[in-house]
């Protein structure tokens, strides 16, 4: 530009000018560097087939699973600890120690009607508390707050989770 017309727009104007001019690629400076276009797919190219969707798992199934670990936490946890393992902070102060559902032990051990614990077996302890079959008394029963099927079924599941 001259400096003719830098006078005629004033110096405010010239410079906006001029930011203008080089904010839309007038010389800056920089050297320009070519851009790389997108490729042009070939009319005979088919596009890729989109991924199916991941499989989940049943609503039941994971509502259960979910009731199950809600439950499990509610009532249990304090003895049985949050992994199962029979360490919650309740439970280091009773003997019998809880039982740990970690241990390939506790799950090849016999029931009181000599069978391995079977889901029956552990509603039945669950619903009706330990001294029901022979074990610990200490052990409490929760059937009146786990007062349906549902409920029971949903924490046997989940303590289930716990076998190796």
């Amino acid at each position: 530009m001259s400096m003719k017309w830098i006078r005629l727009m004033g110096a405010p104007a010239a410079a906006a000018l001029l930011s203008l001019a080089v904010g839309c690629g007038g010389d800056s400076g920089a050297a320009d560097t070519p851009k790389e276009e997108a490729p042009v797919a070939k009319a005979e190219e088919k596009p890729a087939p989109e991924p199916e969707p991941a499989k989940e798992e049943a609503p039941a199934a994971a509502a259960d699973n979910s009731m199950g670990k809600e439950l499990f936490t509610t009532y249990c946890v304090a003895c049985h600890g949050a992994e199962g393992k029979g360490d919650g902070v309740a439970g280091a102060a009773l003997n019998p120690k809880p039982a740990s559902f970690g241990d390939a032990a506790f799950w090849t051990g016999k029931s009181s009607a000599g069978n391995e614990r079977s889901d029956e077996h552990l509603a039945k302890v669950i619903k009706e508390g330990g001294a029901a079959v022979g074990l610990s008394p200490l052990m409490a029963p929760w059937g009146a707050v786990l007062d349906n099927d549902e409920k029971l079924n949903a924490v046997v599941g989940y303590v289930k989770s716990f076998k190796p």
